[in-house]
């Protein structure tokens, strides 16, 4: 007697509600639209509501519907929705299937499946730590105006189309994720097993090795500043040494392709939608970035200047949420290096021929011109340089 007590009361409370809300529900929809003019000529049955009565194709449908269960939210005595956890929201903003308003399922016209997806990702973390972030597809002007003061000929403006989102590591590639990826060097994995790690963990040879370069090779760190550990940008790599590393971590990963940037992408990237020389505006400073700050742009104020890498993300992001993209360490480029083309273009990839690498973003040693968002530089690809690493890009995964 006492279940059957509680039980009807269970159902005055929450059930009997329920069934009121999905009756008010179906009713004020169809109302909404009607009084909208979203529809010609207004349904008999509003019980049946399909997208394809809708004359409008970018109609918000989710957000129509919750401002439906707002409205009920207010009209109700105390406040509160007994289906406020129902499973009616979920299907009904993605079950792409068909549509009736009382059961809270959609049918989806093809020029609408757009507006009802989940949102694409924006970010993802991959096993070895390091995090991306979606690059929209949009267009710029590449290069920098013709009476910028300190700006170098080779920058010569271009409109530049980016067609498709791509994925790009919000900081450089860390010693840490190098030697993690690099982990593979028989040499080491010699040097580690018995008896040969016994005698090598002899203090003679740890002094001997420490001042050896036989250390960097077994190490798989060709970093030049080691001191500043696995969360410092690797640098000392060539752009063959990339490769090598792409190759690598292509095989390991669970389906994503990694690559480095288009000299075009790094720039959009780093400009982050503006036009200035640097993505925090007309000047550039120790607070923004890691450079030689005694050395600024003209009419700029002289800062800090450190003399070495520091870990990766330590300073300022734009607004796209990279970080280092101005100094720290310069940054190779798939491309070649090579004259602009002089029309627009879309997703520019360089020259097919040439021996230089392009390098991008300036680094710890270098001057405020140098790691402007316009500034290009290049480098043989069998040279690495202590001041000069790189960072990955994806392209979309949805």
């Amino acid at each position: 007697m006492r279940n059957m007590t509680l039980l009807i009361i269970w159902t005055i409370l929450f059930i009997f509600p329920c069934i009121i809300f999905a009756s008010n529900l179906e009713k004020r929809l169809a109302l909404s639209i009607g009084n909208r003019d979203y529809m010609s000529p207004p349904l008999a049955h509003p019980k049946n509501v399909t997208l394809q009565d809708i004359q409008i194709p970018r109609i918000n449908i989710i957000e129509m519907f919750q401002q439906v269960r707002r409205d009920e939210y207010q009209a109700s005595p105390k406040k509160q929705l007994p289906c406020e956890s129902n499973a009616l929201i979920k299907k009904f903003s993605y079950k792409p299937l068909f549509a009736d308003v009382s059961t809270g399922t959609l049918h989806v016209k093809n020029e609408l499946e757009t507006d009802l997806k989940p949102p694409a990702k924006q970010t993802f973390t991959n096993k070895w730590g390091m995090t991306f972030v979606r690059i929209p597809s949009g267009s710029f002007i590449m290069g920098s105006p013709a009476n910028m003061k300190q700006r170098d000929d080779d920058e010569v403006q271009h409109k530049v189309t980016i067609t498709q989102d791509f994925f790009m590591q919000t900081t450089e590639v860390n010693q840490g994720q190098w030697k993690e990826i690099m982990d593979s060097n028989p040499l080491k994995t010699i040097m580690d097993s018995q008896p040969l790690k016994t005698i090598m963990d002899s203090k003679p040879m740890k002094v001997l090795i420490d001042h050896n370069p036989l250390k960097a090779v077994m190490e798989n760190n060709p970093s030049n500043f080691k001191d500043c550990g696995d969360d410092c940008p690797v640098e000392n790599v060539s752009w063959d040494d990339v490769q090598t590393f792409l190759k690598k971590i292509n095989k390991m990963g669970n389906g994503l392709t990694y690559r480095l940037p288009t000299e075009a992408e790094w720039e959009y990237a780093a400009r982050a939608n503006t036009t200035t020389p640097f993505a925090f505006g007309n000047c550039l400073n120790a607070n923004d970035a890691n450079f030689n700050a005694y050395y600024p742009l003209a009419d700029c104020s002289k800062s800090q200047f450190r003399e070495k890498t520091i870990p990766v993300g330590s300073l300022r992001k734009n607004a796209w949420g990279l970080y280092d993209m101005h100094g720290n360490v310069w940054e190779w480029c798939q491309d070649r290096y090579g004259e602009y083309p002089t029309g627009s273009v879309n997703n520019p990839t360089g020259p097919t021929k040439g021996a230089d690498r392009v390098i991008r973003g300036g680094s710890w040693l270098d001057n405020a011109k140098s790691c402007r968002s316009a500034d290009r530089n290049r480098c043989g690809p069998g040279f690495g340089l202590r001041h000069l690493g790189f960072r990955l890009c994806v392209s979309t995964i949805d």
